[in-house]
C-alpha cells in the first residue's frame, strides 16, 4: 500500500509540474553522462521524466537518462542496455538513439523489443567525430531502476562484406541502389574501392532521350536537343546552328559561323562569309563584315590557244597564246575560273594603266579569300609572261603545304603582262580556282 501510494504521488506530481510548467518536457542535452566504450552503469530512478511520443519508443511518460558519445573513426556502434535491479524482471527499459541534439525529435533508432526484464540492442553507423545521444528510459512510467549500458565500436573496413560507417556500398552491398535509381537506363552498379560512391562506368545512359545525363561515369556531352548550355561561340563561331552528334559524344558544328576576321573563310553551311582576309577593315577586297567589296568575273573560254590538250611538262603548260586571252584587267579583279576539261589553261591580261610602275599580287584561291586551300580544287602554276611568252615569274605552291598559287611583278607605266594558269601536270579537268589579281 505504500509503494502504490509512493508510486502515484510521485507520478502525479512530476508528470503534472512538467506538463503545466513546460507543455512537453525536453531533456537536457548538456546534462548528458560521457559513454564510454564496454559497460556503464546506470539508472533512471530519480530522474525527470521524458513524455511518450516525440520519436521516444514509449508508451507513457517515464523516467530517462541521457548518455553521450563521440565516435573517432567511421564505424558501425552497437549499443546494448539491460536491466540490473535486484528483481530485474520488473522493469522494461528502452534504448533511444538521437544524432546531432538529444532534444532533436528526429532519431536513428529506438529499440524496445525485449519485454521486461529483458537487453535491448540498437546497430547503427556512424561517422568519425559524430556525436550520438543514447536516451535510456522505461516503457511505462513505473519502470524505472539501474541497468548496465555497453557500447561497442566497430572501426569501417571496406572489405566487401558489409556497410559500415559511412561508407557509400561495400563490395557487393550497394545500399539497395541501381543503375536505375542512379538515372541511368539498366547496366551494372558497382562500388568504388574505397566505399566511398558508387562505380557508375557499367551503367548506361539512354542517348537520344533529349536529356544529358550528367552522373558520374556518363560520356553523354549533349542529348539530341538537350546541348548543355552550349552554342557556337563556345568553340570560337560567332553563330550559327548547333547540333548533337548521334552517338551523343560530341557536337556537330558543320553550320556554325566563324569570326569575320579571323582570317579563314567559314564555309559551312549556312556560313555569311564570302571571304575572310584577317581584319575587319574596309576597302582591301574584303569588306570589314567579311563581303567582297568586288564583283565576280567569271572565266571565259577559249582563252588560250583553243585546243587544250595534254602534255604539258610540270609547270610549264602547252597551251599559252595571247590571242584569246581575257582582259586586259587594270584594276582590283576576282575572276572565278574552272579547268573545263583536261589539259585545259587560262591566260588572262593584265595592264598597268597608271603613270607609273606597280607592284600587282596575283593569287590563285580554292574558296574565296581567306580559304586555307584545304577544299577541293585545282592545284594551280601561276606563270607570268610578256607577249612573246617568254616568262618573268612563276609559282607553283604558295606554300610548302599548300597547293594554292601566289606570284608578285612590278609591271612598267602602260605595259601589259599575261597571266599563265595552267594545272600542275597538265592532266587533271573539270577542277574549279579562283584568281584575285591585287594592284597598289
Amino acid at each position: 500500500g505504500e509503494g502504490e501510494g509512493e508510486g502515484e504521488g510521485e507520478g502525479e506530481g512530476e508528470g503534472e509540474g512538467e506538463g503545466e510548467g513546460e507543455g512537453e518536457a525536453q531533456l537536457d542535452c548538456t546534462a548528458a553522462t560521457v559513454a564510454a566504450l564496454g559497460d556503464n552503469a546506470g539508472t533512471t530512478t530519480g530522474l525527470p521524466l521524458f513524455p511518450a511520443g516525440n520519436g521516444f519508443c514509449l508508451s507513457d511518460e517515464a523516467p530517462a537518462q541521457i548518455w553521450s558519445f563521440t565516435t573517432v573513426d567511421d564505424g558501425e556502434m552497437t549499443v546494448t542496455v539491460t536491466p540490473t535491479d535486484v528483481d530485474p524482471d520488473d522493469d522494461d527499459l528502452a534504448i533511444f538513439v538521437r544524432r546531432d541534439a538529444c532534444d532533436n525529435a528526429v532519431g536513428e533508432s529506438c529499440e524496445d523489443i525485449g519485454g521486461s526484464g529483458e537487453a535491448d540492442t540498437t546497430t547503427f553507423n556512424v561517422a568519425s567525430g559524430e556525436t550520438v545521444f543514447l536516451l535510456v528510459g522505461g516503457y511505462l512510467g513505473d519502470d524505472v531502476g539501474a541497468y548496465t549500458l555497453n557500447v561497442a565500436f566497430a572501426p569501417a573496413v571496406c572489405d566487401g562484406t558489409a556497410i559500415t560507417g559511412n561508407e557509400v556500398c561495400d563490395g557487393d552491398e550497394l545500399n539497395f541502389e541501381s543503375c536505375t535509381s542512379l538515372g541511368f537506363t539498366d547496366g551494372t552498379l558497382a562500388c568504388s574501392a574505397d566505399c566511398g560512391s558508387f562505380n557508375t562506368s557499367g551503367c548506361n545512359a539512354t542517348c537520344g532521350d533529349n536529356n544529358v545525363n550528367t552522373n558520374e561515369g556518363s560520356t553523354e556531352v549533349c542529348d539530341g536537343t538537350d546541348l548543355a548550355g552550349k552554342d557556337c561561340s563556345d568553340f570560337g563561331f560567332t553563330g550559327g546552328p548547333i547540333t548533337c552528334n548521334a552517338d551523343c559524344l560530341g557536337f556537330d558544328i558543320l553550320d556554325c559561323e566563324a569570326r569575320c576576321g579571323d582570317g579563314t573563310r567559314n564555309t559551312n553551311v549556312g556560313s555569311s562569309e564570302a571571304c575572310d582576309d584577317g581584319n575587319n577593315t574596309n576597302g582591301d577586297l574584303c569588306s570589314a563584315t567579311c563581303t567582297l567589296e568586288l564583283t565576280p568575273t567569271a572565266e571565259l573560254e577559249p582563252n588560250e590557244d583553243g585546243t587544250p590538250s595534254t602534255g604539258g611538262s610540270g609547270r610549264e603548260g602547252n597551251d599559252f597564246s595571247i590571242d584569246n586571252a581575257q582582259g586586259p584587267f587594270s584594276a582590283d579583279t576576282y575572276i572565278t575560273a574552272v579547268f573545263d576539261v583536261v589539259g585545259d589553261e587560262d591566260v588572262f591580261a593584265v595592264t598597268n594603266s597608271g603613270a607609273a610602275a606597280a607592284t600587282v599580287n596575283f593569287r590563285s584561291l580554292r574558296d574565296g579569300i581567306g580559304s586555307d586551300c584545304s577544299s577541293d580544287g585545282a592545284d594551280t602554276v601561276f606563270t607570268l609572261r610578256d607577249n612573246a611568252g617568254t616568262t618573268l615569274a612563276q609559282n607553283d605552291d604558295s606554300a610548302s603545304d599548300s597547293p594554292c598559287s601566289e606570284v608578285s611583278l612590278e609591271i612598267a607605266a602602260g605595259a601589259t603582262v599575261y597571266l599563265h594558269v595552267s594545272e600542275f601536270g597538265d592532266n587533271e579537268g573539270g577542277e574549279s580556282y579562283q584568281v584575285l589579281i591585287d594592284f597598289p
